[in-house]
């Protein structure tokens, strides 16, 4: 593994919840960076897309893969390979991002406001949700693990 690749991956496995905000372009890295955030929101003014098919290359810092769980293998690939753009309506409607606000003071309003009410909650609450929505685990194993950490955080003091 590459350090690009290292680089970005963290925003999946270190504890903190990491919100995407776009009101421009984010495009080739931007977009790859963007698609492994937890959560992503737009401005009226966000393009997303990917140009490495153009310089013949890929996708390659797992953006790619994270597109496609967002978007689906159809969709992905009409934007990877086609090297077009889409805007933040569009992004909103398959699931590119959670949501499209109509103006920039929106979109700063309320991602502001939800990383406001997030911050009210015990970290360890919301890292075991990050690690369990993350692992998207339906098996009894994942299941299991999310008992298990529901039992720790239950015992621990700051739960009581």
């Amino acid at each position: 593994m590459g350090l690009d690749v290292k680089t970005v991956h963290l925003l999946r496995i270190l504890p903190t919840i990491f919100i995407g905000e776009v009101n421009g372009l984010a495009t080739a890295a931007g977009n790859e960076i963007l698609v492994q955030c937890d959560m992503r929101f737009a401005g009226p003014w966000a393009h997303f897309g990917a140009l490495e098919v153009a310089n013949g290359i890929l996708h390659g810092n797992g953006g790619a893969q994270y597109l496609t769980h967002l978007i689906g293998p159809g969709r992905a690939l009409e934007y990877l390979l086609s090297v077009n753009d889409v805007d933040a309506k569009t992004a909103e409607q398959y699931g590119w991002v959670n949501r499209a606000y109509c103006s920039a003071a929106e979109l700063r309003r309320e991602v502001d406001a939800l990383a406001e009410r997030i911050a009210l909650w015990l970290a360890g609450g919301l890292n075991a949700t990050k690690v369990s929505v993350r692992e998207n685990d339906l098996a009894q194993a994942g299941l299991d693990r999310d008992l298990q950490r529901f039992k720790y955080l239950l015992s621990r003091e700051e739960a009581q």
